[in-house]
């Protein structure tokens, strides 16, 4: 089930030992996503499905990141049926930092020149 908060969520206190994220995160997301983008609302695990807006190609964003050392999961990746172009994965198993919100940053600038 996909909310309607408009970007990623990241943990500004450090790893995330339960495997959901706290609604803090939302927070930071609203900052840095475009408008039309939302987030899956995880029960559990250490991923994120982004659902980024329809013009935004998973794939080109994937490379596009991956040139600048930033790794997602492209939603074609996750499809028999070459669906979910427009989507990505993030794992948020890892601690916050610097580098994380930079990252986090840098791909949402990317985005929104996508989109």
């Amino acid at each position: 089930m996909l909310c309607s908060a408009r970007g990623w969520r990241c943990d500004p206190s450090g790893l995330l030992t339960h495997g959901k994220p706290p609604p803090s995160t939302f927070n930071y997301a609203r900052d840095i996503a475009p408008a039309g983008t939302r987030t899956s609302e995880p029960q559990g695990g250490y991923v994120l499905w982004v659902e980024l807006p329809p013009r935004v190609d998973s794939m080109r964003l994937y490379h596009a990141a991956l040139a600048q050392g930033i790794t997602i999961g492209p939603g074609y990746m996750f499809s028999m049926r070459n669906e979910y172009h427009h989507y990505i994965r993030l794992n948020y198993s890892y601690p916050w930092n610097a580098q994380t919100e930079a990252a986090l940053k840098t791909l949402g600038e990317m985005v929104a020149k996508m989109a």
